[in-house]
């Protein structure tokens, strides 16, 4: 049987338009680890020349000084940098991205990433702007941003034809509901010329691209060492050794005797009933630095539903397909350990995971896994 962490796996990373939401629970805490990070590279600055000043005839008459003083009024002085910072985001770490963000003196900042995939077979450029005010929380070292306008570009190489089976795959991802009737209004726009809007929410809420940055991650850590901005993803709390794999939505959690644990909690909706589906991955590991090597060698899944009622509802439904003779014994007995005590577990495995770990983010990226190996 296929292992059901590498469809997943295979499924997210080939993601291009769009990111989903995950939902999970955290129910363990342990301790520390440290570990390295990659980060994208820098905007470059453009230099402005001015025009040598030229000798000229003395004027005779003189501007009025009220009017002078009016001319001085209007033009505002660029703000003042702060600090600049290249971006860490986690969220594209598994592609090519370039990212800054420049903090002002006047409390305003400006952030800016430029990211490529080719994954789908041709390359997609994405540029997202935005800009706002913000704080920094001396105590923690963070910077808390709060936007009031963005910008989001989508081009590929210009070309008719990528542009073309672009939007041919956004259109099924709408017709099959994956994104909503507002995101595929604003991927539309975006690819057509540039979307922007002066309502940062209605962006960020649909999650058309999947930057941390963009779907709603608004805090960072400043580490004005690397001079790197480290955008942490919202609604996660990692404790001081487990890391958020943002390609599969698991937690990724090791502990001091050489044991690790990836683990995810999601529900699902209809069919029987509201269920919790929690999934386990356990095995040991190795750590060299920041790289962490995984070998997987249980795998444990639970089905949990809120009711009796659907529970029941699940039981009736397996056992009358059973009875008929629609599924054997083998696949009977499946469906029931998932409803079990235990869950169904399968402990035969022996699967090698390598993984790099980034402590100011408390998130993961698997740089190998079992499908990926030639």
């Amino acid at each position: 049987m296929k292992r059901i962490l590498l469809i997943i796996l295979a499924a997210l990373t080939a993601s291009v338009l769009f990111s989903c939401d995950l939902i999970f629970e955290i129910t363990e805490t342990t301790n520390t680890a440290a570990a390295e990070t990659t980060t994208g590279q820098p905007f470059g600055t453009d230099e402005v020349t001015l025009d040598p000043v030229t000798e000229t005839d003395p004027v005779t008459e003189t501007e009025p000084a009220d009017t002078i003083a009016e001319t001085s009024a209007d033009t505002e002085p660029l703000p003042e940098i702060s600090g600049s910072y290249i971006i860490y985001d986690p969220a594209l770490s598994g592609i090519s991205y370039t990212g800054e963000l420049t903090l002002y003196k006047n409390g305003g900042y400006e952030a800016k990433i430029s990211s490529s995939d080719n994954s789908s077979g041709f390359r997609v450029v994405t540029n997202y702007g935005e800009s706002g005010t913000y704080e920094i929380d001396e105590n923690v070292g963070e910077v808390v941003l709060t936007p009031s306008d963005l910008t989001y570009e989508i081009g590929q190489n210009l070309d008719k034809e990528y542009k073309k089976t672009y939007m041919s795959a956004v259109d099924t991802a709408y017709s099959w509901g994956s994104i909503s009737k507002a995101a595929y209004d604003i991927i539309n726009e975006a690819v057509n010329g540039r979307y922007s809007t002066s309502d940062p929410d209605k962006f960020k809420n649909e999650k058309v691209y999947k930057s941390t940055l963009a779907s709603g991650g608004n805090k960072a850590v400043l580490d004005n060492g690397d001079m790197t901005a480290y955008f942490l993803v919202s609604g996660i709390a990692p404790s001081d050794e487990e890391y958020f794999v943002s390609e599969t939505g698991f937690m990724l959690a090791l502990y001091g005797d050489g044991t690790c644990r990836m683990y995810h909690d999601s529900f699902k909706e209809g069919g029987f009933g509201s269920c919790l589906i929690s999934e386990s991955y356990e095995g040991t590991y190795e750590k060299n630095g920041n790289s962490i090597s995984c070998t997987i060698t249980k795998n444990t899944i639970k089905y949990s539903f809120t009711s009796e009622e659907a529970e029941k509802e699940y039981k009736d439904y397996y056992e009358g397909q059973y009875n008929a003779g629609e599924i054997g014994k083998v696949y009977y007995n499946y469906y029931m350990s998932l409803i079990s005590e235990e869950g169904h577990v399968e402990d035969d495995m022996s699967d090698t995971y390598l993984i790099a770990i980034e402590p100011h983010t408390h998130t993961a990226v698997i740089k190998e896994s079992p499908d990926s190996e030639t």
